[in-house]
């Protein structure tokens, strides 16, 4: 390094700090990529949750559809068609997510399970609602058969009311009853599922179609035989229905029971995926974390490195370029004094010290010629004084005080210019030392032969002090941030080499810093869309939850409702039911009162023939008292006693024959008293068999609303437990929604401090300095 000029000392200090800035811009450049990928990956990983999300809404909008065809609430096409909706929409996105191949295989694993069960849950949707469906229509028809055997036995039951067969009676409303239980055990079924009703169903179904087989072997005429066989056909088809019904019921819950665990697999798929997303979110807002710390320890310690190695340096290079000037200013300083023995260091040298030392050498070898020359001559004239001294006193005395004038005008005139050669060169080289490079050695005021020297002096110093000002100049603008203007003017040599690495630095350095605040600009943007896309994912989640929480209470308050309308149902139909027991219990009174009132019309009849037996006796006896009076009147006083005992017998046969009369009368007013009461009773009957009818199609209705009830009651707490689980998906979203929108906040601030510091920068043509805005603010506001 000591054979380094000046100007390639500068240079290879310019160029080393050129360099640790170049660094230093590679290392930001290089973290701002990785933070620029990390944030890619975070946004990537936001879209894919997004996504989950809107597959599980997709799933739960499914489920609730599922819900109400299940309960059927709503049209059973349009339900149909929004369950094919949501679940080509699942597969659609998860499909979607399969192929972007940004997600790992766990999470592809996962997908792939969604993919799989959503098409298993819909085709066994599909399946049960088919099944469902069918099952309806069977048990419409089972209805409609089950109407037309019971009209069929209220036929027989008043057919064989009015042939007096009491037997066929009673065994067609039992058969009538085993229907109507046969008919709410298999509409119990229908709506519950629960298997001992579908059994409940079969035997009262089989006991009606025994005791109709005995009743034909019962009844005789045409027209009931026909009215009991179509009545037995049409029981018969009921069964048949109910076992179809109980079929198709069964296939339809094994649909429905496949179509769950698909449902449980799917949500459980999905819950993990979005677990293990959260997970991997929460891993890279680490990652991104630690890589700001770490680059901005990295960017402090390159930073407070650079500027101590270029403080150190610069120390250095100031120091030795002082050292030579120290020694260039002692030797110029002996050469004056008149030491032209002194050592000159640095002669030979290619630089600006080694020119000045050659020139010194010069100027110590000229001043040696000048003593040798001034040695010869005295040497001379001793001779020429010895040899005269001889010849004439007076001329050698002159002679000798000739010289000795001569030789101290010599003298004096070298001592003269080596004191003009000081001064000048002490001050130059003095202002030179101190850092001033402006000042010149007067060529005019030396002697000739020295104007050489003065004139080379002068051109170092011209050179130096113009290079170094541009070096100066060029730093401190580079200290102040402005790249826009080099080093002006022409050079040589080395000042020539270090302007155009000066030129290539500033150059080098301003398409860096360029790229830098292109790349933050860039991370400014994304930022600002990161920050803007987690602030409407924090607002959707903060609507969805408050939504969610309004839909929770007014489930909760349906829940409560459905409660409160099956506990209602429940004692309703147990009312129902009492009352149709009751009613029941009255029907068997009333047909016992009108068995007994058909009895005593019976009697009442049977009572009559006798009056009328009791009345032709009386007539006959009063015949016969009348031929007992004629044969008493013929035998005279003979017969007068049994004339009497004539007599009584016709006053007694006429008193029973009035007896008789008023019994007839009594006993027709009481037929038909009894047969108005038997009519009365029998329109009692009837209209209390319409009303157990009633009662029991009431009561069946009230069965079937605490059954919906029943089953409206576990749906709502179904869609609850569904929304609390929405609930829940909706909390981490706002969650992880909130951690982006902070580490979004973070890297804005970053992004703007490296602007900000980008900004100061001035780079070539640009009006103005380099300083970018974030996006979404104002000039003044980014300042």
């Amino acid at each position: 390094m000591a054979d380094w000029s000046v100007a390639r000392r500068l240079k290879v200090g310019l160029g080393t700090l050129a360099g640790v800035i170049f660094v230093v811009a590679l290392v930001a450049v290089g973290a701002s990529l990785f933070l620029k990928g990390q944030f890619g990956e975070y946004r990537a990983t936001s879209q894919t949750t997004n996504d989950i999300n809107a597959i599980a809404e997709d799933m739960f909008d499914a489920r609730l559809a599922v819900a109400a065809l299940q309960a059927g609430r709503g049209d059973a096409a349009a339900l149909r068609d929004e369950v094919g909706s949501n679940l080509a929409e699942i597969d659609e996105v998860a499909r979607r997510l399969l192929d972007t191949g940004e997600i790992d295989a766990q999470s592809r694993a996962h997908l792939q399970t969604i993919v799989t069960e959503a098409a298993t849950f819909h085709a066994a949707f599909l399946t049960g609602a088919d099944r469902q469906s069918e099952r309806d229509s069977l048990v419409a028809g089972a209805l409609g058969e089950g109407d037309a055997a019971k009209e069929a036995l209220t036929t027989l039951m008043d057919a064989s009311n009015r042939a007096g067969d009491a037997g066929t009676t009673f065994s067609a409303a039992r058969v009538q009853r085993d229907l109507m239980e046969g008919r709410i055990a298999l509409e119990r079924f229908a709506t519950t599922g629960a298997p001992e009703q579908i059994e409940t169903a079969r035997t009262v179904l089989a006991g009606a179609q025994q005791q109709l087989s005995w009743m034909a072997t019962m009844v005789s005429d045409q027209a009931r035989t026909a009215t009991l066989t179509s009545a037995r056909d049409l029981v018969a088809a009921y069964a048949e229905s109910a076992e179809a019904v109980a079929a198709t019921q069964a296939a339809r819950d094994a649909a429905y029971a496949d179509m769950h665990e698909a449902e449980a697999t799917t949500m459980s798929a999905i819950d993990t995926l979005v677990d293990d997303l959260v997970t991997r979110q929460q891993g890279v807002h680490a990652e991104i974390r630690g890589t700001f710390a770490m680059t901005t320890l990295a960017l402090s310690l390159l930073a407070g490195v650079s500027l101590l190695g270029a403080l150190l340096m610069a120390r250095a290079m100031l120091r030795r370029i002082g050292a030579d000037f120290d020694r260039s200013l002692e030797t110029v300083g002996a050469l004056a004094d008149g030491d032209l023995d002194v050592e000159i260091e640095g002669a030979g040298r290619a630089t600006e010290f080694g020119r000045l030392a050659d020139a010194l050498v010069i100027f110590r070898d000229k001043g040696r010629e000048a003593q040798e020359l001034a040695r010869r001559e005295d040497a001379a004239r001793q001779e020429r004084l010895e040899a005269e001294r001889k010849q004439a006193e007076r001329e050698a005395e002159a002679e000798r005080e000739r010289t000795v004038a001569a030789a101290q005008a010599a003298e004096a005139r070298k001592r003269e210019i080596f004191e003009t050669l000081r001064a000048a060169v002490d001050g130059v080289v003095t202002a030179a030392a101190e850092g001033d490079f402006s000042r010149r050695v007067d060529a005019g005021a030396l002697d000739p032969e020295l104007a050489p020297f003065a004139q080379g002096i002068n051109r170092l110093m011209e050179n130096v002090d113009r290079g170094l000002a541009e070096i100066a100049k060029v730093s401190g603008r580079l200290a102040e941030g402005d790249l826009r203007e080099g080093m002006d003017g022409q050079f040589e040599g080395t000042f020539a080499s270090l302007q155009q690495n000066i030129e290539a630095m500033i150059a080098s350095l301003g398409g860096l810093l360029s790229s830098i605040a292109a790349e933050a600009e860039g991370v400014a943007g994304q930022s600002a869309e990161m920050t803007a896309g987690a602030e409407d994912l924090a607002r959707r989640a903060e609507s969805q939850a408050a939504s969610l929480e309004q839909t929770s209470a007014a489930m909760t308050q349906i829940a409560s409702s459905a409660d409160s309308n099956a506990h209602s149902a429940a004692q309703t139909n147990t009312a129902a039911t009492e009352m149709n027991d009751e009613a029941g219990k009255a029907r068997a009174v009333l047909d016992g009162t009108v068995a007994a009132m058909r009895d005593i019309e019976a009697h009442s009849k049977e009572i009559e023939a006798i009056v009328d037996v009791i009345e032709d006796i009386a007539f006959q006896t009063n015949l016969l008292s009348l031929n007992a009076s004629v044969e008493a009147a013929r035998a005279g006083e003979a017969g007068k006693g049994f004339a009497v005992v004539a007599n009584e017998v016709r006053a007694l046969a006429q008193r029973s024959a009035e007896a008789s009369s008023k019994v007839q009368q009594i006993i027709t007013q009481s037929t038909g008293v009894i047969s108005r009461g038997s009519s009365a009773v029998d329109e009692t009957g009837e209209a209390l068999s319409r009303i157990v009818e009633r009662i029991g199609t009431v009561s069946a209705n009230l069965r079937e609303i605490k059954a919906a009830s029943e089953e409206q009651a576990t749906a709502v707490k179904d869609i609850s437990n569904a929304f609390a689980q929405l609930d829940k998906i909706t909390q981490k979203n706002a969650a992880v929604a909130e951690q982006t929108r902070g580490a979004a906040a973070l890297l804005s601030t970053q992004s703007e401090r490296m602007q900000q510091a980008i900004g100061k920068v001035r780079l070539r043509n640009a009006p103005h300095p380099a300083r970018s805005t974030l996006p979404g603010k104002t000039g003044s506001e980014a300042a």
